[in-house]
C-alpha cells in the first residue's frame, strides 16, 4: 500500500486499541516487538496512531527506502 506518511497520526493508544478491539497493553506489547500498527512518539510517552490500517513494518520499510 502506498500511504501518505506526511499525514499526521491522530489517535491515542486508547482510541486505536478501541478501534482494533484490543486492550491498550496489547499495543504496548506490539510496540516493543516492532509489530502492530504504525505510530509516532512525541516526547517520551505521547504516541499517536493513524486511523487507517498501516502497519509498523510498512512504516519501517518506508524509512529505509
Amino acid at each position: 500500500m502506498n500511504w501518505d506518511w506526511t499525514e499526521q497520526p491522530t489517535l491515542t493508544q486508547s482510541e486505536k486499541a478501541a478501534q482494533l478491539g484490543v486492550q491498550p497493553q496489547t499495543l504496548a506489547y506490539h510496540r516493543r516487538r516492532g509489530t502492530g500498527p504504525a505510530f509516532i512518539t512525541y516526547g517520551t510517552n505521547a504516541r499517536r496512531y493513524w486511523p487507517d490500517h498501516r502497519t509498523r513494518a510498512e512504516q519501517l520499510e518506508q524509512c529505509h527506502d
